[in-house]
């Protein structure tokens, strides 16, 4: 007598799909993992390459439009948005710099596009600083900061063919960074305490003493250092303090603009450019 093919167990077949489905589940979700990792690492190596991007690169064009302003995302507070921008800042005379340095070909628009972006974030850490919640002498410190890197920026474009279209620009956010600095050491000398106006002088004089040491002997940096220090000196004598704070700060500028420009040479900042005069601070 024939026998039927015996059926399939239902709880065995029920089994054997759970198990497939749970198989396929799992590499559907090995494989977007896999998939987002790859894309975060092509994000961090992009990143990375577009670091040292110069004008005219088309890692320049994600460095400046997507990278940077990622970290503006950040900075919540007033002192984060000022600093975020001033690194930003920092960026573009650092470009400047390895321009010079390795004398560096970057089409006449590219460098305008650049200098053009520097000059919007000066404005807008000019803008941070005017609506922020700042004292006088953070807005100071970071305006003779700027005033420092303008400076830096203004010596590298005369120093270079390249630059020459776009030294006007420069020189005009230079002029634009000056001015608000004057108003608001005036502002400052004129509605503070003299105590208050006093330990702000000894604080610049500290710093201009700490950072004296790092500057070549005999350098325009350091002579000038000097020469403005003796001027806040005799204004301090005289009980002029706005003067004696414009020569101090000059002095911290020429300071910090030649760490700028020769930073790289003590392994610190940018990387040096061709010899220039800081004169003029």
């Amino acid at each position: 007598m024939a026998t039927s093919p015996s059926s399939p167990d239902p709880k065995t077949s029920s089994t054997a799909g759970g198990l497939l489905g749970r198989v396929r589940s799992s590499f559907r979700l090995n494989l977007i993992v896999a998939v987002i990792g790859l894309l975060i690492f092509a994000v961090v190596v992009v990143g990375v390459m577009a670091r040292n991007a110069l004008p005219g690169s088309w890692l320049y064009v994600l460095k400046t439009g997507v990278f940077e302003p990622a970290g503006s995302l950040t900075a919540l507070t007033d002192d984060s948005k000022a600093a975020h921008q001033i690194s930003l800042i920092e960026n573009r005379l650092s470009e400047l710099n390895l321009i010079v340095r390795d004398n560096a070909t970057s089409s006449a628009e590219a460098l305008s596009n650049a200098v053009s972006l520097n000059a919007t974030q000066v404005d807008e850490v000019l803008g941070v600083l005017k609506d922020g919640n700042f004292t006088s002498e953070e807005r100071l410190d970071i305006l003779g900061r700027l005033a420092a890197i303008t400076r830096a920026e203004e010596i590298l474009a005369k120093s270079h063919p390249e630059l020459t279209d776009v030294k006007n620009t420069i020189a005009n956010t230079r002029d634009t960074v000056s001015g608000q600095l004057k108003t608001e050491i005036e502002q400052f000398t004129q509605n503070t305490e003299q105590q208050r106006v006093m330990t702000y002088i000894g604080a610049l004089l500290t710093a201009i003493g700490t950072g004296l040491p790092q500057v070549a002997e005999g350098s325009d940096a350091q002579k000038q250092t000097i020469l403005r220090v003796r001027d806040a000196q005799e204004s301090i004598i005289e009980h002029d303090y706005r003067t004696a704070i414009d020569a101090l700060i000059r002095a911290q500028s020429a300071l910090k603009t030649d760490a700028y420009l020769y930073g790289g040479e003590r392994g610190e900042g940018p990387q040096p450019a061709p010899p220039t005069t800081t004169e003029g601070q």
